[in-house]
């Protein structure tokens, strides 16, 4: 039990009314080596946030990572949520489990996750059960009665997001989902 840190111990709240960036980046630098647990809720973000090298993170079903706010709206100038690894082709392990990567508003310029993490094993920087949900749900503001279809053109208050994971040159995974097994590794 020891190896465990709670987010909300640094100061998370999970409400997703919240910004709980600084709180995550926080928990995140102090749980390397140990297995950060984020607890159910709905986590708002920001800003961009680092998940260095020697990170395990671990959520109770399927906690939410949530794009939110003026970072974010631009499509011209992409914005990163979570970046796993600082820089492209970084050297090392992580491993996260049960988490939702999702926006809630306007959030045409979210990069949700952007993986720069070159695994130092096989395995050894994977995603596990980990979700993305873009729109459409209650508390996303993006539902259809929010954004309604239109005839033509895109309502710019209805754009989620630019990208789901962009998966860097010189970064590896391994990506594991729920329901039939089914699996995939990448290395550019």
């Amino acid at each position: 039990m020891g190896d465990f840190l709670h987010v909300k111990d640094f100061g998370a709240t999970g409400d997703g009314q919240t910004d709980d960036s600084d709180a995550l980046q926080r928990a995140i630098y102090a749980s390397q080596g140990k297995i950060l647990f984020v607890d159910a809720g709905s986590y708002i973000l920001t800003k961009t946030v680092v998940v260095p090298a020697g990170v395990k993170i671990v959520g109770e079903t399927c906690s939410q990572l949530v794009a939110s706010g003026p970072a974010f709206p631009d499509a011209t100038a992409p914005m990163v949520m979570l970046k796993v690894g600082a820089t492209p082709g970084q050297v090392g392990n992580v491993k996260m489990q049960d988490l939702t990567f999702t926006a809630k508003g306007p959030t045409a310029g979210a990069v949700l996750v952007e993986w720069n993490m070159a695994a130092d094993a096989k395995g050894s920087a994977a995603l596990w059960d980990c979700h993305v949900s873009i729109g459409g749900a209650t508390g996303t503001g993006l539902t259809p009665a929010e954004c309604p279809a239109l005839t033509s053109g895109i309502d710019p208050g209805c754009n989620a997001a630019s990208l789901m994971m962009h998966i860097r040159p010189g970064a590896s995974s391994f990506l594991i989902t729920r329901g039939p097994p089914r699996w995939s590794t990448s290395r550019s």
